[in-house]
C-alpha cells in the first residue's frame, strides 16, 4: 500500500507494507511509478518518499520472483 499526501507544491509518499518491513513488490512500485507521474501533471516541485513503521524499506519483495 501506498499513502499520498500533498503539501503545496510537496508530495509525501509513504510506502506502508510493515509486515514486509516496506519491502516494495510490483503492486507497489507500479503504484510509486503512478504518484509521480500525478505529482509531475500537478506540478509538485519536491518528493518526499519514505516507510511507515520505522523502517524505510527493505528493498525488492523477492516473494514470488522464482516463479517469473
Amino acid at each position: 500500500m501506498l499513502h499520498v499526501a500533498r503539501d503545496g507544491a510537496v508530495a509525501h509518499l509513504t510506502i506502508d507494507r510493515q509486515a514486509k518491513r516496506n519491502a516494495v513488490d510490483h503492486a507497489t512500485l507500479d503504484a510509486i511509478g503512478n504518484a509521480l507521474d500525478e505529482a509531475v501533471a500537478d506540478g509538485i516541485r519536491a518528493v518526499v518518499l519514505s516507510g511507515a513503521g520505522g523502517n524505510f524499506s527493505a528493498g525488492a519483495d523477492l516473494t514470488g520472483v522464482e516463479d517469473d
